[in-house]
């Protein structure tokens, strides 16, 4: 029985019948049973068959233009001429070529990717892998893979850089993934700050250009970091990485804004102003981590939370203060989130502030107000203070929140009849006046907006109103927060009760515990049961 002739002993008959053959078309011609199956397998024509052939069969599986030359007996110039040839292949993800230049260059060489070896393994085409699928664990696992292979030189930086700038563009589903895809980067710039996030994950700041070069060719290296110590390009513009110089050359470490935006450390760090009166030291800064939420609106708010969202990506941002600057306008934002509790204010604030990369400096509103004569005015005062020394210093523009504000952006009295009266008004006052001359990025949360003054309200330029989800989105709510039950199971406990997102997370909370003390199943009966608790 005749054996059937597999993908790599094509390869090996078809590089023996080329060798000194020029090319020629009766040399073509007797490989031709050889290409015709890898034409077949990897959707390339003849003459990229015969080309890849020679490059397979390389035992150093590396061929430059004057190894062609010298294996085929041509003219160097003639294999420049076949110069389209190998690009369509390295464009198809078979060959890498390294020392590429635009203007081309003489000591071009031509390397087998990883995917080309495998299909010669598994006697197959070019397997074409589907990242929409990946988690960003599942993206982590593979970039570390790929990244070894890099260091321990198994596949040239060409084909490196191009696995990397794939699996960015391809993996909708992984936020870090769409984040940086977003950018608009270039694939040299991609690739870098990928691997200045595979470091960080493994706790080193500081990398040296020497460590960079196991990774990245020298002068890549050079151009990157040079640029970036400048601060030039996308990466120093975006304040995404910081290079410093030093003796023997460059150290790389990623912005306290990169780290926040694309690997969620230490984001935001939240300020809370204690003025209690026992107390005299200044605010104390603590680390909290904000976790993602999925959050659901109802349609209207949606587009405003969009829109706010969109208007804090830090280059919209910095634009539209640019443009109130140049047309003399106050250049601050500030938003007011109002609308019934439990409907998701405060974490919209949170999922912002993750989303832009900004940290949240909240006011501890009940360490604002004294028993002491014009303590409670110092204290607000103080608030915009450090909040204006937080803006000069960080490198992203931070949120100034207060939660709750009805607590103190309340009603001004009209008849002042008390020392009280008159020192409420008197802080009423001074908010006033801080705001008017507001830069920066404020919100304010309330649950209760009849008790605003007037004043406070216009000085809002956004207001976004909060109501309580229809059922619809109670369905979506609910859905992901139990994902096993069914879509017919959310559908109908969002019509029957109307929760609000914090109140069905109150319902969820009671499901684990109720699992966690008497280890049952909770089934549609229980939860109804609780439902019907929490609106008591």
């Amino acid at each position: 029985m005749k054996r059937k002739i597999t993908l790599a002993q094509a390869f090996s008959d078809c590089a023996k019948l080329l060798k000194g053959s020029a090319l020629s078309e009766c040399s073509i011609k007797k490989a031709e049973k050889d290409t015709a199956l890898i034409r077949k397998m990897l959707n390339l024509t003849t003459i990229q068959g015969c080309l890849l052939s020679i490059i397979m069969s390389n035992e150093y599986f590396s061929m430059t233009i004057w190894n062609f030359a010298e294996y085929l007996g041509m003219n160097v110039v003639d294999i420049v001429g076949l110069h389209r040839e190998f690009e369509y292949m390295a464009d198809k993800g078979i060959i890498t070529i390294e020392g590429r230049i635009p203007q081309g260059d003489w000591n071009e060489s031509y390397h087998p990717t990883m995917k080309m070896f495998t299909a010669v393994k598994r006697n197959s085409g070019i397997e074409v892998v589907d990242y929409s699928s990946y988690n960003e664990n599942m993206f982590w696992t593979e970039a570390k893979s790929v990244w070894s292979a890099r260091k321990d030189s198994v596949i040239m930086y060409e084909e490196f850089k191009r696995y990397m700038v794939e699996m960015i563009n391809g993996c909708i589903n992984v936020e870090v993934c769409r984040r940086i895809a977003e950018m608009q980067l270039g694939n040299d710039e991609v690739t870098l700050l990928v691997v200045a996030i595979l470091f960080a994950q493994k706790d080193i700041n500081m990398i040296e250009d020497s460590v960079l070069n196991d990774t990245f060719p020298s002068k890549v290296t050079e151009n990157l970091l040079l640029e970036i110590h400048h601060g030039r390009g996308d990466l120093a513009e975006r304040h995404l990485l910081e290079c410093d110089r030093f003796e023997c050359g460059y150290n790389l470490s990623m912005s306290r804004l990169a780290k926040r935006m694309l690997m969620g450390i230490v984001v935001p760090r939240v300020v809370e102003l204690d003025c209690a009166e026992e107390k005299e030291e200044r605010p104390k800064e603590k680390d909290v981590a904000i976790k993602k939420k999925e959050m659901f609106y109802n349609a209207t708010e949606e587009k405003e939370i969009e829109r706010l969202k969109k208007m804090l990506g830090i280059d919209n941002y910095r634009e539209i203060v640019r443009r109130m600057e140049d047309e003399g306008m106050n250049t601050g934002l500030t938003c007011l989130l109002f609308g019934a509790p439990g409907t998701g204010k405060t974490e919209t604030v949170k999922q912002i502030a993750r989303e832009t990369g900004r940290r949240i400096i909240q006011v501890d509103m009940s360490s604002l107000k004294s028993k002491w004569n014009g303590e409670t005015e110092k204290n607000v005062n103080q608030v915009f203070v450090d909040y204006k020394n937080a803006l000069e210093s960080d490198d992203v523009e931070p949120i100034l929140l207060f939660n709750e504000a009805d607590a103190i952006f309340s009603k001004r009295i009209k008849h002042v009849s008390s020392n009280n009266e008159q020192h409420g008004n008197s802080v009423q006052n001074i908010l006033l006046e801080n705001m008017d001359t507001f830069s920066g990025i404020m919100i304010a949360t309330t649950n209760m907006t009849e008790n605003f003054d007037k004043a406070f309200e216009r000085r809002f330029l956004y207001k976004i109103c909060f109501s309580k989800p229809n059922a619809e989105v109670r369905a979506k709510i609910w859905k992901s927060r139990m994902p096993k039950l069914t879509d017919e199971e959310v559908t109908k406990l969002g019509g029957l009760y109307e929760l609000s997102g914090a109140q069905i997370d109150n319902v969820v909370r009671k499901v684990i515990v109720e699992k966690i003390l008497f280890g049952e199943q909770i089934d549609l009966d229980k939860i109804n049961n609780l439902c019907k608790q929490e609106k008591m």
